[in-house]
């Protein structure tokens, strides 16, 4: 038999509360017992206090037994306790419950522990049975000597019989006060869920009545609370049935124009091969002026019989046929194309193709591997040099005093130009990146290119190349970024640097309809016809020897490039063989030009 929603839910809070309220008890008893002990010490430490304060005015020794003994008797009848006056060697010099002629024979009392804690730290605390009266004793005692100096123990004793009697009171009235708690919650958590459960009952009832088809049934909404907030929800769902069956045709026709304008190609053929629908995405992949024709012959449409034999061996399977096909009519397409079949296998039923569109991914795919090619190149001939060195100095070469700088030379030359080409990848990397952050400004090309020039004078300088600057007294702004400006010309002027053997280099800034321009130009050999067209690709060099010689990376032309394109502009470059090459960056003139 099921139980209720009110039974479960009274039995879980009861549950819970029942062990909350365990937990918050023990608790209480826990503090209540500190409190309890707490006070008795306080208790006992002024009753000792008052107790010291009336000794008598005599020498606390054995000399004056009878005079002491007496005191704690009277002292212990008119404050309802046991006192006790212990010597300094552990003997009793009184105690109101032993007689005058027993305390000799009493045990020494240098050990007690409540004895022990009063000597050294000026009072002590005890909860244990007694050893002289063979009962449950609470001790208390101080030290009653001069200062400084040990002296004798006055001590307090209480029956624990008393103080249990008056805990276990406590302790009564806060088990009493939690019942009490516990019933009243019990009672409040059994109307709640009883309640509870008799809305949620009408809720479901509502609920069933609605998926009966009875759209009229409502649910009670009152009050507003989650059940009631359910209720409502509920019958709004009612009330919308419709709108939503209308939504559901208006997204049918969403869909339908979703598939005639989506980038993949889809087509549905019937069982005899005819088109059923077709979308412009499978036209514009084929070459085709329009979709196939509903009711056409698929073949006679499309006139691409690798497809129609993929629709024919799929006829004959059970699950989805995929292949990859390449077109080369009316241009080399490489298509992947998948055929779903829409019955049973063996039984005549129509068929989904769904063709994707894969060359600008091959294309995607040989520039990636032509990469990897490239970068494993590059890395190769350092990584040879620097391994070859290190493994000739580890055989022997160390020794060789006149040779082995030549060898760590090598290897920290290669080191250096496998960081380079790390950087300018990583550099690259960054600028192609999706999404990636230009802080275009109005800038004055003239400044900038001051800025590069002061960077490469020096250099420029150590192979005796004059750095000729031709700028416009009025300036020249762009629209651009100034770090990536910065670094394209200056990749120009380090390439004109190292490719130029004598002459000068010169750096030229304009502007004039609507554009501003920087030109980089040398005296160098020059760049060949045929290489004008690739200079900009990565890892590309005219001279290949020369290159690695002069350092280069192979990819600064290819940052360039990025760096331009990515503020809006373009790079373009002239050459003449021994006459020296010049290029040039343009970038949209700034309202300030």
């Amino acid at each position: 038999m099921r139980s209720s929603f009110a039974s479960r839910l009274f039995g879980g809070f009861v549950l819970a509360f029942a062990l909350g309220l365990t937990i918050i008890g023990w608790r209480a008893k826990v503090l209540e017992d500190r409190e309890f002990e707490l006070r008795q010490s306080e208790w006992a430490g002024r009753e000792l206090q008052l107790a010291a304060a009336a000794l008598p005015p005599v020498t606390l020794t054995h000399s004056h037994l009878h005079e002491l003994d007496a005191w704690c008797d009277r002292m212990g009848r008119a404050s309802g306790v046991r006192l006790t006056l212990i010597a300094t060697d552990g003997t009793l010099l009184g105690d109101s419950a032993i007689p005058e002629d027993s305390l000799a024979l009493a045990e020494n009392h240098r050990d007690r522990p409540e004895v022990k804690q009063a000597l050294a730290q000026g009072r002590g605390w005890a909860h244990r049975i007694s050893h002289t009266l063979h009962e449950p004793l609470w001790y208390a005692a101080i030290p009653v000597g001069k200062a400084g100096a040990p002296g004798p123990v006055l001590r307090l004793s209480v029956r624990a019989s008393l103080v249990t009697a008056e805990r276990r009171a406590q302790t009564q009235l806060l088990l009493f006060a939690l019942a009490v708690v516990l019933a009243s919650a019990s009672l409040i958590s059994l109307g709640a869920g009883r309640l509870l459960s008799v809305r949620l009952r009408s809720v479901l009832d509502a609920a069933q009545r609605m998926g009966e088809g009875e759209l009229g049934a409502r649910a009670p909404e009152t009050p507003d609370d989650e059940i009631g907030r359910t209720g409502r929800a509920l019958n709004r769902m009612g009330a919308r049935l419709e709108q939503r069956l209308d939504e559901v045709r208006e997204e049918r026709d969403q869909r339908e124009t979703i598939l005639t304008h989506m980038a993949e190609g889809v087509a549905l053929v019937d069982s005899q091969g005819r088109v059923v629908q077709a979308n412009m995405g499978l036209a514009r992949i084929l070459g085709l002026p329009r979709p196939p024709a509903s009711g056409k012959l698929f073949l006679e449409e499309v006139r691409q019989p690798a497809l129609a034999s993929l629709l024919e061996r799929a006829r004959a399977g059970s699950g989805p046929l995929s292949e990859e096909i390449t077109f080369y009519m009316p241009e080399q397409r490489v298509v992947e194309a998948t055929v779903v079949q829409l019955g049973t296998a063996g039984q005549p039923s129509a068929q989904l193709l769904v063709v994707h569109d894969l060359s600008r991914v091959k294309q995607l795919e040989r520039v990636r591997q032509e990469f990897v090619a490239n970068v494993s190149h590059e890395l190769k001939t350092p990584l040879t040099l620097i391994r070859g060195s290190a493994e000739t100095l580890l055989d022997g070469g160390l020794d060789d005093a006149r040779n082995r700088r030549d060898f760590v030379e090598k290897i920290d030359r290669h080191a250096v130009r496998l960081q380079a080409i790390v950087d300018d990848l990583l550099q690259l990397a960054r600028l192609e990146q999706s999404g990636v952050r230009v802080d275009r400004r109005d800038l004055n090309l003239c400044i900038v290119a001051r800025n590069v020039a002061g960077a490469h004078e020096q250099a420029a300088a150590r192979k005796g190349l004059g750095l000729v600057l031709d700028l416009p007294p009025e300036g020249a702004f762009a629209a651009g970024d100034p770090e990536l400006l910065e670094r394209a010309l200056s990749n120009l002027v380090d390439n004109a640097v190292k490719y130029t053997a004598a002459g000068e280099l010169r750096m030229r800034v304009g502007h004039g309809d609507g554009r501003a321009w920087c030109e980089v130009s040398d005296t160098g050999p020059g760049i060949p016809p045929e290489s004008l067209g690739r200079i900009f690709e990565r890892f590309y060099r005219v001279d290949q020897g020369r290159s690695r010689e002069l350092g280069g990376t192979g990819l600064g032309l290819s940052i360039v490039r990025h760096s331009v394109e990515l503020m809006g502009g373009n790079v373009t470059v002239r050459s003449e063989l021994g006459a020296g090459t010049t290029f040039r960056i343009e970038l949209e003139s700034a309202p300030g030009g």
